[in-house]
């Protein structure tokens, strides 16, 4: 962590600059270890850290959200309405944005090699988070998630994964679309 943002969790006046800081620093330092995939234990670190930096984040946002609400409250009760509207809006703001974080958390747990299997078929995608993967041959497909589904799209196939398998790392389905609608199941399985 920067010294700016050991000086920002220290300090007993928090902001959206402060906020916005931290999730700069901390994503930037994240950028270049999410390109590729690293050996085991590195992961893990990697697993551990994130979730030190998103425990952190959310304890800001909670502090920052909760004086946001306590200068809310005094605005409205001095009678001053849209100083309590562009707080309210502020506040809304910050409860979206953390809505958006558990996108970054499926996606986190997505990212990563699986290995896949479709009837007789198997062999291993590296899904990145850029929305791409690439498979044992070297093929590059998109991946989405489109209502609570992990989709893949393929050169001549399309596979849809409803999302609750993501936590236990193992993923089932039988909508695996090939050219000409042919369904076949499909497992894929976290490595």
């Amino acid at each position: 962590m920067c010294q700016f943002c050991k000086s920002v969790m220290k300090s007993k006046r928090l902001g959206i600059i402060f906020i916005s800081a931290l999730e700069f620093c901390l994503g930037t330092a994240l950028t270049a270890a999410e390109t590729s995939p690293l050996p085991p234990e590195a992961e893990r670190l990697q697993r551990s850290y994130q979730a030190a930096v998103d425990s952190q984040i959310a304890n800001l946002r909670n502090k920052y959200i909760s004086e946001l609400k306590k200068i809310g409250v005094a605005a409205a009760r001095d009678g001053r309405l849209k100083d309590a509207t562009q707080i309210q809006a502020e506040i809304d703001r910050q409860a979206a944005e953390e809505k958006g974080d558990e996108l970054s958390k499926i996606i986190a747990k997505i990212v990563g090699k699986w290995e896949y299997k479709f009837a007789t078929i198997s062999g291993e995608w590296i899904i990145r988070n850029d929305y791409t993967l690439i498979n044992h041959t070297g093929e590059i497909g998109r991946w989405s998630i489109i209502n609570n589904e992990f989709v893949v799209q393929g050169k001549n196939v399309k596979y849809v994964f409803p999302l609750h398998g993501l936590e236990t790392g193992i993923m089932t389905t039988s909508m695996l679309i090939e050219r000409g609608n042919r369904v076949v199941p499909a497992t894929i399985r976290k490595l």
